[in-house]
């Protein structure tokens, strides 16, 4: 590896991996978004500087309310057990009735990236909040999807 061959993570970059991969994935006004085991994911590039990579993931189900506690007592369960992805629950829908589950894995990238680091992180970041979606699933009353 030479220093020619670290360069600035894109957004291009990050769909040109997506691309090669045979993934589905749209644009957006933020970056990029697709659905991955039945979740929906978000790939971003955070920061003042457009220097952190993002890769959100939300769960199809919404938490009621009345078991935010519940839910929320699991979660900090998983974030005190392990150091990523960070999961957490957000108010959303109508007068926030609801909450959503979100998991995301966030890596600094202001030095730029080979292109097989940026696909271990890739490929990581969305096994990872695949799985803790899925693995938080029973605390949201919900079976994994498929």
């Amino acid at each position: 590896m030479s220093a020619a061959d670290i360069r600035a993570v894109t957004i291009e970059r990050v769909a040109a991996y997506l691309r090669e991969r045979g993934y589905g994935f749209a644009p957006t006004p933020a970056g990029l978004a697709g659905n991955w085991d039945g979740h929906h994911l978000w790939f971003l590039l955070q920061g003042s500087r457009a220097d952190v990579l993002q890769v959100r993931g939300r769960a199809v189900s919404a938490v009621p309310v009345r078991d935010r506690v519940a839910v929320l007592r699991a979660l900090n369960d998983w974030n005190r057990g392990r150091v990523w992805p960070k999961v957490y629950l957000r108010a959303e829908g109508d007068q926030a009735a609801e909450h959503v589950l979100y998991a995301e894995l966030s890596t600094d990238v202001r030095h730029g990236a080979t292109d097989a680091q940026l696909a271990a992180q890739l490929g990581t970041s969305l096994v990872a909040v695949t799985a803790a979606l899925e693995d938080l699933a029973p605390a949201l009353g919900a079976a994994p999807p498929r």
